[in-house]
């Protein structure tokens, strides 16, 4: 690959066989566009609807759910049959409507080439399809152009251009013709000219080097397509579930038929009863209800500012273990603020971003501004091309602060233009490293005011204006004052700007080539401040245990300096650029990633290298971004994150996530709906495992025993409906646990059944099947059956009510949790024991269930009797899960 930047444009035309001054002829640009092809992204056939959708049914767990589905038709539970067959094409559905992200992403990139271009062929000035573009050609650029392929430039006058998208950083990049040194990073190559990005000001000719998908552009889109999409860490454990399913469910349902049959069962009767309670075992329910909490959990983020667009990714940020953020704009207003101003005495300024409300202190008081501030500041309106409207800026950003302080001090830029209007001008340049603007005095005189390196606007000057604003000689001692103070403000990530003026003849029409014998007045330094509320966030992340990383597109000393104020940065930590991540294997990468705290001037592809770095270790990785040059890694990363407001659709697409607020606070607020929704998931898990599990140990006792079955078929699968199907979607709609930021990330390999859930599981099914047989055979001493399993039917059902509020949390008390504090799931327990109420005492209830009605005092008996489970279980939870957790 040839570095173009590190090039001369007589160099480069030589490599490409172009001419400067008359561009490639009609003949040879034909031959070209056969050799390289047409300047477009690649559009590879994406996946059918078809074959996505029938994608969505390769999972172990749904191969159990069409086994039941099956086996209950084939027992006449229609019904049965067609709730799971619909919870299955439910999924099925949801799973087709979120594929395809990736070609989505591609989609968009391809929107980002201009479908025009302007070049110069045969010395001719043409307007061309920009998919026609070749290397070699000669393209011109202006202002408002989209580039529609890069090019090394060759011709500029005061060309600026956009690149955030593609490098991420925030300032308009300002081009120049130079020859640059082959191993910098792609933000500086300041003489090239990258597909995607938008020249906001000035104008040029460059010779294009690459197009389609050799364009950097391209190749990130080769990237987006290629790289492998990882599972979020629920997607894996459901997986494994499936797994663990496919194995236990049939092999307790064999279990029972072979017993059965040993014990003396007739086949039937206890092929019916194994089928029944294998039915049961199955959570059929847990994918919807899986479904219905991560959506209900989609729209409590949307409220908090933060839109899922991957239902899986919803409880994803609750395992993260790193998060890598970008600093523009995310951990900063990306609104630039001058914060310091020094004519002799420093002046802190107050406010943030484009607010114009703002005191000026002098250690720590209100300041009187004299004479030189207000010369300073009109020399920053002045030497000066943006404008401030309605909040925002127009133009540079930099220049925008300098009219947001000025307006602080009561100085309004329209006003100050209005009567000092501009004749002439030297722009900016990366020779001169200033700009200088001549204007016309109404009140009398003309003036040249100059704004920019501190170094290069003190070479101009021969005088300075003291602080009280009279002009003096700047003797070296003066000048070295000035340069220190300019070099203390840099240490402190300040972008640090130097103002001068000086009077000239009121008949001079133009600056001229050379200026000189101008005044010195001062400094002003600025920076893009932390967001308030990112700091916060921040120290709250920390706290639960997320490391949080800084990768941005800035300079180290200014990237360091936010990083240390925002809390990401410790003294030890390590802060590379792009270059030296260059210099890194991968190995040696890996090995590193865990003290390096803030990454400077990296490029897509380095990105992309730090995610899977850290994943590598074993870390669940959010990725933050909202370029291009981030959708590689976003896509990448376990949890990718974009930002709503300045993000571009590719981020979007590529993403899992969206902020609307671009605001890092949000990413903290997402984190706990994560952690909370998880969970409650495990709630949910909890509960539907301890109740079947119940049902299971009850039957399988009595197989064993040989002793008859407290339970029928069509009862076991009542219960699934009355209390599974009431008591799920309530828990996982239970309030957030206090302290759910304080607790380290979990394991993202962690079963979602833990060892203390398998422990409370145990305990609850024993507890259940002691309770059910010892009913079952109180009643039945008397060879009453149907009154004792009717008995034994109504202890299962509320057994598993009571269950309920034992698992608002594995190993705190209930009472500790309050029991009463969500209302839907006591709505659902009193809907379970109307359900129960409705098949004792009812007629068709009567008929359907084999039940007889039972009197009042052995209904409250039997109520009585299951609600010790709550207290029972209390004392498991005292005995060994809170020790287990101690350990």
């Amino acid at each position: 690959m040839i570095n173009w930047h590190s090039l001369s444009a007589k160099e480069t035309a030589g490599i490409l066989g172009a001419d400067l001054q008359v561009g490639l002829s009609s003949d040879e640009a034909r031959r070209r566009l056969d050799q390289y092809g047409p300047n477009e992204l690649e559009h590879r056939r994406p996946k059918s609807v078809l074959t996505i959708f029938l994608q969505q049914f390769m999972s172990p767990l749904i191969y159990i759910l069409f086994a039941a589905a099956i086996i209950s038709l084939a027992l006449g539970h229609i019904i049965d049959a067609e709730v799971i067959l619909f919870v299955v094409l439910a999924n099925a559905l949801i799973g087709t409507f979120q594929e395809g992200k990736a070609v989505k992403a591609v989609e968009s990139l391809r929107q980002l080439v201009s479908p025009e271009a302007t070049v110069i062929r045969g010395g001719e000035r043409r307007r061309i399809n920009a998919s026609n573009l070749v290397p070699g050609d000669l393209l011109e650029i202006t202002a408002g152009d989209k580039i529609p392929a890069d090019a090394r430039l060759i011709d500029i006058v005061r060309l600026k251009v956009n690149e955030s998208a593609l490098t991420g950083e925030a300032d308009a990049a300002d081009k120049f013709n130079l020859t640059l040194p082959q191993d910098i990073t792609l933000a500086d190559r300041d003489n090239m000219a990258y597909a995607g990005t938008v020249a906001l000001e000035g104008h040029g000719k460059g010779l294009v080097t690459e197009t389609g998908m050799r364009t950097e552009v391209g190749h990130i889109a080769a990237r987006i397509t290629g790289e492998e999409q990882v599972k979020t860490p629920l997607q894996r454990r459901i997986a494994a579930f499936g797994n663990l399913l496919v194995l236990a469910v049939p092999s307790i349902g064999l279990l029972i038929i072979i017993v059965g049959v040993l014990r003396g069962f007739r086949l039937l009767e206890i092929f019916l009863v194994a089928v029944s309670l294998t039915v049961s075992a199955i959570p059929e329910g847990l994918p919807a209800v899986i479904t219905v909490i991560l959506a209900l959990g989609m729209r409590r983020m949307a409220e908090r500012k933060a839109v899922v667009r991957k239902l899986m990714a919803v409880e994803a940020l609750g395992t993260a273990t790193v998060i890598c953020s970008d600093k523009t704009g995310t951990l900063t207003k990306n609104e630039m603020t001058v914060t310091e101003l020094y004519t002799g005495i420093v002046l802190d300024v107050t406010g943030a971003g484009y607010s114009t409300v703002g005191e000026f202190l002098c250690n720590g008081y209100a300041a009187d501004l004299g004479e030189n501030i207000f010369l300073l500041l009109k020399a920053a309106v002045l030497a000066n091309d943006a404008e401030l409207k309605a909040g925002s800026v127009i133009g540079d950003p930099t220049e925008g602060a300098l009219l947001v302080v000025s307006i602080k001090a009561g100085i309004l830029p329209e006003e100050v233009r209005s009567y000092n209007s501009r004749i002439d001008e030297i722009p900016f340049s990366a020779e001169r490293r200033y700009m200088a603007t001549l204007n016309d005095d109404l009140m009398g005189g003309r003036y040249i005011y100059a704004k920019g390196s501190p170094e290069s606007v003190l070479s101009l000057c021969n005088r300075f204006i003291d602080l009280n604003g009279k002009i003096k000689l700047l003797d070296k001692a003066v000048e070295s004052n000035f340069l220190k103070q300019a070099a203390d403000m840099a240490g402190r990530a300040l972008r640090v700007l130097g103002f001068a003026f000086s009077a000239v003849d009121t008949d001079q029409e133009a600056i001229g080539d050379e200026i000189g014998g101008m005044a010195f007045i001062g400094l002003a330094g600025m920076i893009d401040p932390p967001r308030p509320e990112a700091i916060g966030a921040v120290s709250i992340v920390r706290e639960a245990g997320i490391r949080v990383i800084m990768i941005t597109g800035d300079h180290k000393l200014t990237a360091t300096a936010i990083a240390r104020q925002l809390g990401i940065y410790d003294e030890g930590d390590l802060v590379l650029g792009g270059h030296e991540l260059e210099e890194l294997t991968d190995e040696e990468l890996e090995e590193k990633v865990g003290i390096i705290s803030v990454y400077a001037r990296v490029s897509p592809l380095q990105k992309l290298r730090i995610v899977k770095a850290w994943q590598k270790n074993g870390a669940v990785v959010a990725m933050t971004g909202d370029g291009v040059n981030d959708a590689p890694a976003i896509n990448r990363a376990d949890i990718g994150i974009a930002m709503g407001i300045t993000g571009t659709d590719v981020a979007k697409e590529a993403a899992k996530m969206v902020l609307l607020d671009d605001n890092f606070a949000t990413i903290e607020a997402a984190v706990e709906e994560g952690r909370t929704i998880y969970t409650n998931l495990k709630k949910v898990i909890l509960y539907l495992f301890s109740t079947n599990l119940g049902e299971v140990v009850t039957i399988l006792v009595s197989v064993l025993a040989g002793l008859p079955l407290p339970l029928l078929p069509v009862q076991i699968l009542w219960i699934n409906l009355a209390t599974d199907g009431v008591a799920v979607i309530p828990l996982g709609l239970e309030p957030m646990e206090r302290g759910v930021m304080k607790e380290p990330p979990r394991d993202p390999e962690e079963s979602l059944l833990t060892a203390d859930m398998l422990i409370f599981i145990i305990f609850v099914s024993l507890i259940m099947a002691t309770g059910t047989l010892l009913l079952f055979h109180l009643y039945a001493s008397g060879q009453d059956f149907a009154r004792a399993r009717t008995i034994a039917f109504t202890a299962m059902v509320t057994f598993q009510l009571f269950n309920a509020f034992s698992c608002k949390s594995v190993r705190e008390s209930v009472l500790n949790r309050n029991l009463l504090n969500n209302r839907f799931l006591i709505g659902a327990v009193l809907f379970g024991f109307i359900l129960q109420m409705g098949a004792l005492y009812l007629p068709f209830g009567n008929h359907i269930f084999r039940t007889v009605p039972l009197d009042v005092p052995t209904f409250l008996l039997t109520i009585g009797i299951t609600a010790l489970i709550i207290p029972a279980l209390e004392i498991i939870k005292l005995l060994f899960l809170r020790e287990q957790r101690a350990a």
